[in-house]
């Protein structure tokens, strides 16, 4: 799983052929918590585990995100209504973050 952004590319970074990786891609390559938020990230997970049973997930982030900024700075999302939404699966990541910054 990557974000969206075409930076960043995992066939690259684990110099695999195609075919070799199951690949997703979502802005600020998140990933919902299972059962809450039903659509295309769970989908492709419950299937890349269960059908073809892929024993390790791995999750790609990169430096300079737009999506990580804007859940940073929602007030730049206003009229991304959609982004803000999905950004909502960061939240708890960014509860986490902040109380270990301020500790």
């Amino acid at each position: 799983m990557t974000c969206a952004d075409s930076r960043i590319d995992p066939e690259l970074i684990t110099q695999s052929q195609p075919g070799d990786v199951f690949v997703t891609r979502n802005v600020g390559n998140l990933v919902p918590a299972y059962g809450e938020m039903l659509g295309g990230v769970s989908a492709v997970i419950e299937y890349a585990v269960t059908a073809l049973k892929v024993r390790h997930v791995v999750v790609c982030g990169h430096s300079d995100c737009g999506a990580m900024k804007g859940l940073l700075h929602p007030e730049a999302l206003e009229k991304m209504p959609t982004v803000k939404s999905w950004l909502k699966n960061a939240h708890a990541a960014l509860s986490v973050a902040s109380s270990a910054r301020q500790a």
